[in-house]
């Protein structure tokens, strides 16, 4: 009997997507949520901290590491 592979599943501005891998681009993450360019995109971290500005890659199979949203960057300079 052949072993069901595990899906990393996860939300990006409502959209759910999933992925075959535990690593998701922040390019993917783009594309299944359809985040503007000039947006950044963000993992929700619950409880006390920031949350954090995803740059390149994350590892979905860490815990919490499934709901993203997207962002104008904070463009204030002072």
């Amino acid at each position: 009997m052949e072993k069901k592979k595990e899906k990393f599943k996860y939300t990006i501005d409502g959209v759910h997507g999933e992925s075959e891998t535990p690593i998701v681009t922040e390019a993917k993450l783009r594309e299944v949520g359809k985040v503007p360019s000039d947006y950044s995109v963000y993992l929700e971290v619950k409880g006390p901290g920031d949350d954090e500005l995803i740059e390149g890659e994350v590892d979905l199979s860490k815990p919490g590491r499934e709901r993203f949203y997207s962002a104008k960057p904070n463009t204030n300079n002072g």
